[in-house]
């Protein structure tokens, strides 16, 4: 990036805020590339610190409303803050993989082990 900066970091923070931390729209309200806001936040860290601050108090406010529609008995809500919030105590999805090359052996195991078994018994 060049020395002279086009923007100030005073300008590119009022976007940022305005635009609530996304950098496309700090770009279009800049009349800039998303680049551009990409470099100035690598060139300088405070602005970095401001994105953090401003998806922190969107985290804050996303939270408010999903405490507030657990208060309301909404039993989605309680699920999903169940899934994050109470994975120590057990609230958790247990995902299971399932093997679609899997050959399925249920009631077959002791034919198997006697095929094996004649198999490796043949070679002796």
């Amino acid at each position: 990036m060049a020395d002279h900066e086009h923007f100030t970091i005073e300008e590119i923070e009022t976007a940022l805020r305005a635009s609530g931390g996304f950098l496309s729209g700090a770009s279009k309200k800049l009349g800039c590339c998303y680049q551009t806001i990409i470099n100035y936040a690598k060139k300088h860290p405070e602005l970095q610190a401001i994105r953090d601050e401003i998806d922190e108090a969107q985290l804050d406010f996303s939270e408010s409303k999903l405490l507030a529609q657990i208060k309301d008995g909404n039993i989605t809500a309680i699920i999903f803050h169940l899934k994050c919030k109470g994975k120590k105590r057990g609230y958790i999805e247990k995902y299971e993989y399932e093997n679609p090359n899997r050959l399925d052996t249920d009631g077959y195991e002791d034919a198997i082990k006697e095929a094996t078994k004649r198999a490796f018994d043949d070679k002796k």
